[in-house]
């Protein structure tokens, strides 16, 4: 079954497309390996992000924040995956693990919306504001993301009467397969409404 999507309304999320997730060497690579190559999923988010490209559909890079020295230091409730982050320098500013992978580098016309502290790029950013301003009303999110929070993220976040989220999420050992498209899996086109 090939899906449709109307590039005017329609935007792909990526998230946290960091060295530090997706590359060999990145500092939480260890916790996506196993599955990221079960999955395939660098070469599904290289043909995701190609197709929608060629489709018009418009490119939102959804990144997570920096890790700069004194993060969380003054914070009265950081969150454990906020303090491991500083513990480990997460996507440390100014590093290799801090920028975008190579092969999903921002391009000209793309959207990078403000870095997000926690784990989700909705509240405390401008990616409602960002979408709506472009007309967005459906977005498919893509993420790489060991934590659970990421995976439970509601529809309700975003206002919007046709918000469709997909996540090709890949998890720690033990716990429950990511759901992944079956038309991702096997890289069918998008078809484009006209």
């Amino acid at each position: 079954m090939t899906t449709t999507y109307d590039p005017k309304i329609t935007a792909l999320l990526c998230i946290d497309f960091y060295n530090d997730f997706l590359s060999e060497g990145g500092k939480l690579w260890p916790w996506v390996k196993d599955m990221a190559k079960e999955v395939n999923l660098l070469d599904n988010l290289r043909t995701i992000v190609r197709t929608a490209r060629e489709a018009g559909i418009k490119i939102y890079h959804v990144p997570h924040h920096r890790w700069e020295p004194g993060d969380y230091v003054n914070w009265k409730y950081p969150s454990p995956y906020q303090l491991g982050a500083g513990e480990r320098q997460a996507f440390a500013k100014g590093t290799w693990g801090g920028t975008f992978h190579d092969h999903f580098q921002v391009q000209e016309g793309d959207i990078v919306v403000t870095e997000h502290w926690a784990s989700s790029g909705f509240p405390t950013t401008d990616l409602e504001h960002q979408l709506k301003r472009y007309g967005k009303e459906r977005s498919s999110a893509w993420a790489c993301s060991p934590t659970p929070a990421l995976r439970r993220r509601r529809a309700s976040e975003w206002n919007s009467a046709s918000t469709s989220r997909s996540y090709a999420t890949p998890q720690r050992p033990g716990r429950r397969k990511p759901i992944t498209p079956p038309s991702i899996l096997t890289a069918q086109p998008m078809r484009m409404r006209s």
